[in-house]
């Protein structure tokens, strides 16, 4: 999600707020989103081989 618009949503008063708070969370996300594309990399490789 744009953090920006996440930011304004939840009534933060700049970005820095949002990103101080729910950093965690998206480092997390980030995390979960690389290993998504490392299996489908992985199984299309697989597939191909």
């Amino acid at each position: 999600m744009n953090i920006k618009a996440l930011s304004k949503r939840l009534g933060h008063q700049n970005i820095q707020i949002t990103l101080n708070k729910y950093a965690h969370i998206l480092d997390e996300m980030d995390r979960q989103q690389n290993e998504l594309v490392s299996q489908v990399l992985l199984d299309q490789y697989k597939a191909f081989s």
